[in-house]
């Protein structure tokens, strides 16, 4: 399945499995906090860093075909020092007891071509978070697709 494919499923299925009841505490502001952090991490530490606060044995990127820090690393072991990656989460939706949660939004990759021009990619990205007992969030599943090139 290609990534956008699932991206849309994800974003059609999820809203329905996670509805909050009236009253239950909203756990989405956390949620965008979380996500917010980790993009603030990852301008201070770098990506993979960033990626490795918030993984776990079970986390899995969707351009890997492993899970857990290894597809991590794996997934992150290309990008040059010199590429910067932020995002920006626009939604958030948690489960009524606030042990699961999305979120999605844009991100902006840059760098610099050998040639020296620059490199701007822009796109959309979700990624699945999971409480932990300590009530941090972990990242369960991350992805996203790159906006078409102009023309």
């Amino acid at each position: 399945m290609k990534i956008p494919s699932l991206l849309a499923a994800l974003a059609a299925i999820i809203p329905c499995a996670l509805h909050a009841e009236a009253g239950a505490p909203n756990y989405t502001a956390e949620l965008m906090s979380a996500d917010s952090a980790f993009s603030a991490q990852a301008s201070k530490v770098g990506v993979l860093n960033a990626f490795l606060g918030v993984a776990t044995d079970e986390t899995k990127l969707l351009s890997e075909t492993g899970k857990g820090l290894s597809a991590v690393r794996s997934g992150f072991k290309g990008l040059p020092a010199s590429a910067i990656l932020t995002w920006k989460p626009s939604f958030a939706a948690a489960s009524a007891a606030g042990d699961l949660g999305y979120t999605w939004g844009r991100y902006e990759y840059r760098d610099k071509a050998a040639d020296g021009k620059p490199i701007v990619e822009s796109g959309t990205y979700v990624t699945v978070w999971r409480r932990q007992a300590d009530g941090s969030w972990k990242v369960v599943l991350d992805g996203g697709t790159a906006d078409p090139k102009a023309p």
